[in-house]
């Protein structure tokens, strides 16, 4: 009887960690978890915000775009491109500009496509997956 109940435990807490998968590079990524993209196409400005943690790092900006310093409310975002072609380069200093992007949430939180793991254990948020984009400031 023990051994059932540490069965079921056991069960129980695989199924609710966090999936993961090895990408064909062989580096192990969080599945994206959501696949339904919301029917409305919209355009918003975020700021990237730099935290000492793995998590999304992405503002929504409510108002004028201005450039936010350490603001710890909000919304917080990942993003996704819709096309790698069209994703926006890691050689900016995304911290220092107000971005418009224009795309689609997904209906549900999850991980964009091709989240690195790392060590540190990341909550979902919710995915705008953007299909364009430009620098505002």
């Amino acid at each position: 009887m023990n051994l059932r109940k540490y069965i079921l435990i056991a069960c129980i807490f695989l199924s609710a960690c966090t999936q993961l998968y090895r990408g064909e590079d062989g580096k192990i990524y969080y599945a994206p978890l959501t696949k339904t993209l919301e029917d409305t196409v919209r355009t918003i400005q975020v700021q990237y915000i730099v935290f000492g943690c793995e998590c999304a790092n992405w503002l929504v900006l409510k108002s004028k775009p201005k450039l936010v310093t350490n603001q710890k409310e909000g919304e917080y975002i990942f993003l996704e491109p819709e096309d790698i072609a069209k994703a926006l380069p890691d050689s900016l200093s995304w911290n220092l500009h107000v971005v418009e992007c224009t795309g689609k949430f997904y209906n549900e939180e999850g991980y964009p496509k091709k989240y690195l793991k790392s060590e540190q254990s990341v909550d979902k948020a919710r995915v705008f997956r953007y299909s364009s984009w430009k620098m505002i400031e």
